[in-house]
């Protein structure tokens, strides 16, 4: 038992390292914000960061040519991928779910037997944490749509030579109709749009840097409350590990993907707004 307690009193850090990063997330969910959802659940873990990391978004976004570059995609294989995301997502989401029920109900908590609730409310605060990100990014990030043509948007997020715009048609759409269909649509596939950072508020300094709290109390959360688990064996905690190393890789190769689309389809401004 002791070795299963420090197994996975390490998956915590462990996740943190390999999993998703909120920031990409919290990108990811000013296009597609219920996928964001199920990938913080699939991957229940978020690395700390410095409260004036939430608005650094040209770092993520720049395209350079070392970076991986999505080609256009046909309407039918963007359904495929998108139908394929949705799939492994929520197939992620509901892995992670299950085996954290399973730890609540199966094991006891050394430091605090009469309590079953702690795995699961590691996994909640990590949803917290990304929904806290996305807030601040939200506070600190105006999207706006253009119909320019792609190559006279003024950009600092540069594309490589010979990588041009995704052959996808603007349509005006608005509401629920819009929404829906860019969120059932892969981010190469999106019409172009930009992003501008806002100057800073007190809103968005409270929220960043409660989210970088809570960020740093989420690990410490699941390493106190994993390591703790007793009556779980060895290679069942292997098992635990697993699973949760499963999901967490699933989500970040879909994260990866989106990441990719979104530096062909977004640009990133310099200056300030209001």
């Amino acid at each position: 038992m002791a070795a299963a307690a420090v197994l996975l009193g390490l998956l915590p850090t462990t996740l943190a390292v390999l999993g998703s990063n909120s920031r990409e997330t919290s990108l990811l969910a000013l296009r597609r914000p219920f996928l964001a959802l199920l990938l913080a659940i699939g991957a229940p873990a978020v690395s700390p960061l410095r409260s004036t990391q939430h608005a650094d978004h040209a770092q993520i976004l720049t395209q350079g040519e070392d970076r991986i570059t999505i080609p256009s995609l046909t309407t039918f294989n963007a359904a495929l991928v998108a139908c394929a995301q949705y799939l492994f997502a929520c197939a992620s989401a509901f892995n992670v779910a299950h085996v954290t029920w399973q730890l609540c109900i199966l094991t006891v908590n050394s430091f605090s037997p009469g309590a079953v609730f702690y795995p699961a409310l590691w996994v909640a605060t990590a949803v917290l944490v990304n929904i806290g990100g996305y807030l601040s990014t939200l506070l600190r990030t105006r999207v706006q749509m253009t119909s320019e043509p792609y190559e006279k948007v003024p950009r600092t997020a540069l594309l490589p030579p010979g990588a041009g715009r995704p052959d996808v048609k603007s349509k005006k759409r608005t509401g629920a109709m819009a929404w829906l269909l860019r969120e059932a649509t892969p981010c190469v596939q999106h019409d172009q749009s930009r992003i501008q950072v806002r100057k800073e508020s007190w809103k968005f300094i409270f929220i960043s840097w409660l989210t970088s709290v809570g960020a740093m109390s989420n690990i410490l959360l699941g390493t106190l409350s994993l390591s703790g688990a007793l009556y779980i064996s060895t290679g069942d905690a292997i098992v635990v590990i697993a699973r949760f190393f499963g999901s967490a890789m699933l989500c970040r190769i879909i994260l990866n993907f989106e990441m990719a689309g979104m530096r062909r389809t977004v640009d990133v401004f310099d200056e300030i707004v209001d």
